[in-house]
């Protein structure tokens, strides 16, 4: 089950006793601060959560599935996230 950008606003609203509109305003805003930072070539650290960070994947052979033949695949930035050690410890099936 995943969480959508609408289910975190109600959350937020709810928490912080704010209209949804606002609560929206707020999630929308730490959005696009991440990716804004992201697309800076910075770090995003949230502290008790996980870092986000963009990182170069090489060039590769891979395969299709189908016919088995080999098909090369690009290099490309992606973004990795790594979970932090609090939320590891919340999460024991978690590495």
């Amino acid at each position: 089950m995943a969480i959508s950008k609408t289910e975190l606003a109600d959350h937020v609203a709810d928490a912080m006793k704010i209209s949804k509109t606002d609560a929206r305003g707020c999630v929308n805003a730490v959005i696009d601060a991440f990716c804004d930072a992201l697309q800076a070539g910075q770090d995003v650290r949230v502290q008790g959560f996980g870092t986000l960070k963009v990182v170069q994947r090489n060039a590769r052979l891979g395969r299709n599935p189908s016919t088995k033949e080999p098909v090369p695949i690009d290099a490309c930035n992606t973004v990795q996230f790594k979970v932090s050690q609090r939320l590891k410890e919340l999460l024991p099936n978690v590495k």
